[in-house]
């Protein structure tokens, strides 16, 4: 065989083991990113026994259980119109004053 037979012979294997290579590597991904989908499932399906429970615990019902979650956006609300009311009484006291 010639030399040049030779080097076109070792391309062919090096492409050859390089495609079997990506294609091994690319089913590892596959692999891997199927893992993680089933992990994340797992974890919302305990994420959401849990919350049955604590709300069976504390005999809540779904919008219980929301509007706690929503306690601290509803604090915010208050302190909002805390301070129109306060700006109010300053308003009538200094225009009274005057």
């Amino acid at each position: 065989m010639s030399s040049l037979q030779v080097l076109i012979d070792q391309k062919a294997a090096l492409e050859s083991e390089i495609a079997r290579t990506l294609k091994d590597a690319e089913d590892r991904k596959k692999a891997l990113e199927e893992q993680i989908a089933k992990q994340r499932a797992d974890e919302i399906t305990q994420g959401r026994a849990e919350i049955n429970r604590v709300m069976q615990k504390y005999n809540l019902s779904p919008e219980e259980a929301l509007g706690i979650a929503k306690a601290p956006q509803q604090k915010k609300a208050l302190v909002g119109k805390r301070s129109g009311y306060l700006s109010e009484i300053r308003q009538y006291y200094s225009g009274r004053a005057a």
